[in-house]
């Protein structure tokens, strides 16, 4: 008898640690990306008792529904696609964006040395309406040149595909596709977004890309653990922003390519985070020079108290 209670006490003893487990964890939803890395290297972190544990998804609205329902704590996906998210759930609020550039212009012809000072230039994007298609569009309206381009929308496997055999003048693509696309020497890169984004914006390229999104309910009651989330993604993207080679062998390997060209496609990736502050004034601005509607009031920023 004094077996079977002891059984029993051990498999509740078990059971209460497993549910503490779960209950003691803070789950960050990332997309198998180069945004994620920096991401990535907190898995396994313990923030104010609780532990770190980062997982993937493929499928962005699944995920996106795990996040507002509480499954998961925190989620990165694209700037724009957490504001547009906001408008139905107030709740959500920008902790930080970590990527600020990650895509460049890409063409086949390697006479073309700019598609500004030229007519009726043929560039494809994802869809309408993208962040890129937005972030293009404003480009080209500041410079007052959008009757010189013709846009056109596909995916970007068919986009390579219509450039390759001359139906297109150039791609705007993201890492790591930009790099592969060099390395083969079936495109070249003409400039990035990001430089591109500077000219029109006194200097400075960045541009909110990639961010992390949590709730005011998440903030609320796990104040410290935010700030430490915070410390520790400052580390970890200025490990990675400076190509450390640890990072490259684990993620090269990850991601099945190459140390070079991993390497090379970390390098052009602009990561970075800022203070809470600058985070904000640098997304306003970006909101209002993409003549974005609805832009959200100074409650989707997270700041710190």
């Amino acid at each position: 008898m004094k077996k079977v209670i002891g059984l029993l006490v051990f498999f509740i003893f078990i059971l209460s640690c497993k549910n503490k487990v779960v209950s003691d964890s803070i789950i960050i939803s990332v997309p198998d990306t180069l945004s994620s890395i920096p991401v990535y290297q907190l898995d396994g972190e313990i923030v104010d008792n609780k532990s770190i544990q980062v997982q993937t998804y493929s499928d962005h609205s699944m995920a996106m529904l795990e996040f507002i329902n509480g499954t998961t704590q925190i989620i990165l996906t694209g700037f724009t696609q957490g504001v547009a998210n906001r408008k139905e759930n107030p709740e959500i609020v920008i902790l930080s964006t970590i990527v600020w550039g990650i895509s460049s212009i890409m063409v086949k012809d390697r006479n073309i040395e700019s598609i500004f000072n030229r007519d009726n230039t043929k560039i494809a994007l994802p869809f309408q309406g993208s962040p890129l298609d937005i972030q293009f569009k404003s480009i080209i309206s500041a410079k007052g040149i959008e009757n010189k381009f013709e846009l056109l929308y596909f995916p970007f496997q068919q986009a390579l595909g219509f450039m390759n055999n001359g139906s297109l003048d150039a791609v705007i693509v993201p890492e790591p596709i930009a790099s592969k696309l060099e390395e083969s020497g079936n495109a070249q890169r003409l400039i990035t977004m990001f430089d591109i984004w500077s000219e029109i914006n006194n200097g400075d390229g960045r541009s909110p890309q990639v961010s992390l999104f949590t709730t005011n309910n998440f903030i609320s009651k796990n104040k410290n653990a935010i700030q430490k989330i915070l410390e520790l993604l400052k580390e970890s993207t200025t490990l990675v922003s400076s190509l450390d080679s640890a990072v490259i062998e684990k993620y090269s390997n990850q991601f099945s390519m190459s140390q070079e060209l991993f390497k090379k496609a970390l390098h052009q990736t602009v990561y970075q985070i800022n203070t809470p502050e600058e985070n904000k004034a640098i997304s306003q601005n970006y909101l209002i020079m993409t003549h974005y509607q609805n832009i959200p009031d100074d409650a989707f920023y997270y700041t710190e108290e």
